[in-house]
């Protein structure tokens, strides 16, 4: 591999794929590291290969959204045909074999972000038809963006794909990209239900070292219930990702934006996520804590308040008078000790200070 490419200059491969290669690489223009994707050599001189190659560059561009990675340019460097993008080496698929199966919470707000991204593509008539771990990457803010338009379809656009072709990965192709028929919106909203299914169990949906079966399955099995492999699913979860994943297109989420909208009131019933170490107690935690037990033992915790009241009060009837301030106190008794143990010590001197 050549190590200039245009104004880039090659740091380290990161990834090969059927149709190009991804390198990580310097701009020289910019100062900036980025990720660079070249068509193989073996594609260049094939017309359809360029052009979808081109195309996916082109799509990309058009969709300026924060879930959905940022190509900074289209080209070429004499044959070799290139585009550059963010550089991201974050992925959703390490995240899942990190952490499977993954807090409830976290499956939800990935799933709300990819969503938000599929939601531009699809109104701009644009069928990613490959969303799986390995293409949605981690921005620095742990957002997830789309990446990897290479196989994507444009209604508006003239169709390259043959017909009767199988595109995709096995185990997150939809029913009707199996059995070779056109696909819609509604394949990428299966293939983010079987995503989904993965983040929450830790488990495909389908799985088998022979491709050609998790095809099969995609057409004819149903997955194993979630609630069997996991007991704390919220069942509208269940739901959510069993209609994602319907294998009859009526029956399956019609749009993205309805899948997005129950991901969302999902997300506003679910509780705060929990400490990894329940004997982890932040200070915030532990003050509270403590100010609890003081309620729970009948402590009295005056407010600054309430001693600016007091201070004018006694401003009224004792001033100058040094000798009824130790009186006063000394009727108090307990008060002026409780005042003193809770740190207002300070506050009680003020307080005199004033008035004298």
């Amino acid at each position: 591999m050549q190590q200039q490419i245009g104004r880039y200059q090659i740091l380290e491969t990161v990834a090969v794929g059927s149709q190009g290669s991804v390198y990580q690489a310097y701009d020289s223009d910019t100062g900036q590291v980025v990720a660079l994707k070249v068509l193989l050599s073996n594609h260049t001189q094939n017309p359809t290969y360029v052009e979808r190659f081109n195309r996916e560059g082109t799509m990309i561009a058009s969709l300026d959204h924060p879930n959905i990675v940022k190509i900074f340019e289209v080209g070429n460097d004499g044959d070799t045909h290139f585009m550059s993008f963010e550089y991201l080496p974050e992925s959703l698929d390490n995240i899942i074999k990190a952490s499977s199966p993954m807090i409830v919470n976290s499956v939800v707000k990935f799933g709300q972000q990819i969503c938000a991204g599929l939601e531009l593509a699809h109104d701009n008539e644009i069928i990613h038809r490959d969303i799986k771990p390995q293409n949605i990457l981690i921005g620095s803010a742990g957002q997830a963006k789309i990446v990897d338009f290479g196989i994507a379809h444009a209604d508006r656009m003239s169709g390259i794909t043959e017909a009767g072709a199988i595109l995709g990965t096995p185990h997150y192709m939809s029913p009707e990209q199996a059995l070779g028929k056109p696909a819609d919106h509604r394949s990428d909203i299966y293939a983010l239900g079987c995503l989904l299914y993965q983040m929450i169990s830790g488990d495909l949906p389908f799985d088998d070292e022979d491709p050609m079966k998790v095809i099969r399955m995609q057409v004819d099995d149903q997955p194993v219930k979630l609630k069997k492999l996991r007991s704390d699913i919220p069942k509208k979860l269940i739901s959510i990702i069993e209609k994602a994943m319907a294998k009859e297109l009526a029956i399956r989420y019609q749009n993205i934006s309805d899948l997005s909208s129950d991901l969302n009131k999902l997300e506003r019933t679910l509780p705060s996520p929990q400490l990894t170490n329940p004997n982890i107690v932040t200070q915030t935690q532990g003050q509270a804590q403590i100010e609890a037990q003081q309620t729970q033992q009948g402590k009295f915790r005056p407010s600054e308040s309430w001693l600016d009241e007091w201070s004018q009060a006694w401003d009224k009837t004792h001033k100058n008078n040094l000798a009824k301030v130790t009186a006063v106190l000394s009727i108090l008794g307990g008060l002026g000790y409780i005042l003193v143990q809770f740190g207002y010590l300070t506050m009680i001197t003020d307080a005199i200070k004033k008035i004298f």
